[in-house]
């Protein structure tokens, strides 16, 4: 993160990192995003302006080693060592720990993928994330479960191209124990448009699940 002489921030870059093709896969080292989560962290492959699950679910990028490699034709393999705790790989401090993220995704064939992953917090709250796609057509059906140590997370999502650069999103979460309330059920509508290749424009619609029924447009 970049910061002004007042110390506010200016700005940020999402990923840095250098990669070599090594056992028949691929070694990254650097600042890199998280293998979880359906939703993707940045353009191409965004449906919304907001993040599933308020974010909390989703991890951004660490500093690790990840390790990725194609298995066969249909599946493959991520393996992450991240620092925790400002600390990292063979540091014996106090509070000290590296984080392990694994990851395996499979084309189970017909339209339908599936993906499972966990992650070992560095403060022992570890998560399990798995989703399951299908796609037929111009629409394309996900749903995850993202579940820790005290909260079970759902998401479910349906998108349609009904263009060639135009499409329809509905996403339905929930959080388990979002906060002193109890859970929190969200309701998304977005609509995305490119305007050329490297211009889209993303409208978002959300019921944020709050007991006074506000809305957020984004």
């Amino acid at each position: 993160q970049y910061q002004d002489a007042a110390g506010d921030a200016i700005g940020e870059i999402d990923q840095a990192f250098i990669s070599y093709d090594v056992f028949g896969g691929t070694v990254s080292v650097g600042g890199i995003d998280s293998q979880l989560g359906y939703e993707a962290f940045e353009a191409p492959g965004l449906y919304t302006n907001s993040l599933a699950y308020g974010a909390t679910a989703q991890q951004a990028a660490d500093e690790a080693v990840n390790f990725t490699k194609q298995l066969d034709e249909v599946s493959s393999l991520g393996v992450s060592l991240i620092e925790g705790n400002d600390s990292f790989i063979g540091d014996l401090a106090a509070n000290s720990d590296t984080i392990v993220e694994l990851a395996y995704g499979r084309d189970l064939g017909n339209g339908l993928g599936a993906f499972v992953g966990m992650r070992s917090e560095a403060n022992g709250d570890d998560r399990i994330n798995a989703y399951v796609t299908y796609e037929t057509g111009a629409l394309t059906f996900a749903a995850e479960i993202a579940d820790g140590e005290t909260d079970t997370d759902l998401m479910f999502l349906a998108n349609y191209a009904y263009a060639d650069n135009a499409s329809l999103t509905v996403r339905y979460t929930t959080e388990e124990n979002h906060d002193a309330n109890g859970d929190l059920d969200i309701l998304t509508l977005a609509h995305q448009i490119a305007l050329a290749d490297n211009l889209c424009i993303t409208t978002e619609l959300t019921d944020n699940g709050a007991a006074n029924d506000e809305y957020e447009f984004s």
